[in-house]
């Protein structure tokens, strides 16, 4: 037997009715369902990409293939659609409170248990000079797929995504996919026979297909931040873990927000992980944002005050062995509509106007806007909302996103920020690639994004009736 088709079952026709939002939980189901699917097992077996289908239009052939149906397409399923796949000897599997791992390893039993891993392509995997082609039946799976696993599930992801944002530019999808499912199948049969250079050549060519299908409809690239938010509880074992992982695969380069304290808290309590975190930054895996020693309420003191706060800011992360951040942040609020004369003046390329812990800040209109004062003087910043990288929901349909910002933003922008190793686990994918494609954009450390990126083509005055915190429910100093 020959697994015949991998189909995701959708609530709407094709992808024109795919969700922008859901629940956390319901986003990760139909995530992992898709993502799943791209298995070099799986793919070496089908020779070919796995596709998407309505519910409603179940395929006329039903038999030695699987089918996956997240929650929000059970309605659209015909009220014997169940039975009759399983009559046929089709397989309907249903992502429930999943991670896509643990999701396509009952993918692979399923198959595995009805025979339909084997490939049919002469019976055998790609040969090599040196190897003989062996049935995948016969023979033990190679380190190297479990090595690749997370590669070829990104390259779904990334799949998915790309033709997302073609339908948000409102274009039709230039992909060969003969050709596309050609090079997968080459990749994924590579990597069973155990053959890293094929399978990284030919995984490889699948990334850039999808690079040239979103260059071919738009060449700018988007740009993705990811902020680490720091506290005085998440210096411990959190921070660490993240630390670790610094420069791998499936961690992007990040800007971590913390105060001149926090890094004298980290140096009194964990002076490991201070120096850790200083190689992160010599290294430009990661940058400091921030400016401040203690974050006081700035909107309520006097110009003399803040000067000296800033001053003490600069002093108190030197003593730390940094240099004093290029761009502003601070977790509390305190920015006024007037912040930018004393950002300028303390040599502040950008600001992060966010309001993290309560308050708001106005927004520009753009992400990236050139935030001038009363006075007339003005700094870059970026005044827009920060999606949750440890909510699978912010990465359902990324393409959409993506697509809309390289439609209408002159810099085209999309923040992340998250606590100390708390992405999900789809952030790890988006990470893996743009290590292999700029497809989805390109990862830029915050001080890098403020000095490499074009400027607005004008100054934004912003309203300072947007700037509202009630001092009411919290005490001052």
């Amino acid at each position: 037997m020959k697994l015949r088709d991998c189909v995701l079952l959708l609530a709407s026709y094709e992808l024109d009715g795919f969700p922008r939002t859901l629940p956390s939980q319901s986003a990760r189901d139909l995530l992992s369902g898709w993502i799943a699917m791209w298995h070099p097992r799986l793919l070496a077996a089908l020779e070919a990409a796995p596709r998407w289908q309505s519910a409603a239009q179940l395929p006329s052939e039903l038999n030695d293939s699987l089918f996956v149906l997240p929650a929000l397409a059970v309605e659209k399923l015909e009220a014997d659609a169940e039975q009759r796949i399983a009559d046929a000897g089709g397989h309907l599997l249903r992502p429930h409170q999943t991670t896509w791992r643990d999701f396509q390893d009952e993918l692979l039993r399923i198959a595995a248990s009805s025979g339909l891993l084997e490939v049919s392509r002469n019976e055998a995997i790609v040969e090599t000079a040196s190897q003989p082609s062996t049935p995948v039946a016969s023979s033990p799976v190679p380190a190297l797929v479990e090595e690749l696993r997370d590669d070829f599930a990104a390259l779904g992801y990334a799949f998915l995504q790309i033709q997302l944002m073609t339908r948000q530019l409102r274009y039709t999808s230039n992909l060969d996919l003969l050709q596309f499912g050609q090079q997968l199948t080459t990749a994924a049969q590579a990597a069973l026979a155990d053959d890293r250079g094929e399978a990284e050549r030919w995984l490889q060519a699948c990334f850039d297909a999808l690079g040239q299908e979103r260059d071919h409809y738009y060449s700018l690239d988007a740009h993705l931040l990811d902020i680490t938010l720091l506290a005085p509880t998440t210096l411990g074992k959190s921070l660490t873990l993240q630390l670790e992982r610094s420069g791998q695969a499936d961690s992007p380069p990040t800007a971590y927000l913390a105060s001149g304290e926090l890094l004298q808290e980290l140096s009194r309590s964990h002076p490991q992980r201070l120096s850790e975190l200083q190689s992160a930054v010599q290294q430009r895996q990661a940058c400091l944002v921030g400016g401040l020693d203690i974050e006081r309420p700035h909107a309520l003191m006097q110009r003399e005050q803040i000067a000296r706060d800033y001053a003490r800011g600069r002093a108190a992360y030197q003593a730390c062995g940094f240099e004093p951040p290029r761009v502003f942040a601070r977790r509390s609020y305190g920015l006024t509509s007037d912040s930018v004369a004393m950002l300028r003046r303390w040599g502040f390329e950008g600001c992060l106007l966010i309001a993290w812990g309560g308050g708001s800040y106005p927004h520009g209109a753009q992400p990236k806007i050139s935030w001038e004062a009363p006075d007339g003087t003005f700094l870059s910043a970026l005044a827009c909302d920060a999606l949750d990288a440890a909510d699978p929901a912010s990465y359902l349909a990324l393409g959409w996103k993506l697509g809309d910002a390289l439609e209408h933003q002159h810099v085209p922008s999309v923040l992340f920020a998250h606590w100390p190793n708390r992405s999900c686990e789809f952030a790890e994918l988006l990470a893996r690639v743009c290590r292999r494609t700029p497809a989805l954009g390109k990862w830029k450390l915050a001080d890098d994004y403020f000095a490499d990126t074009d400027q607005p083509y004008h100054q934004e005055r912003l309203s300072a009736g947007g700037f509202q915190y009630n001092w009411l429910l919290q005490p001052t100093p």
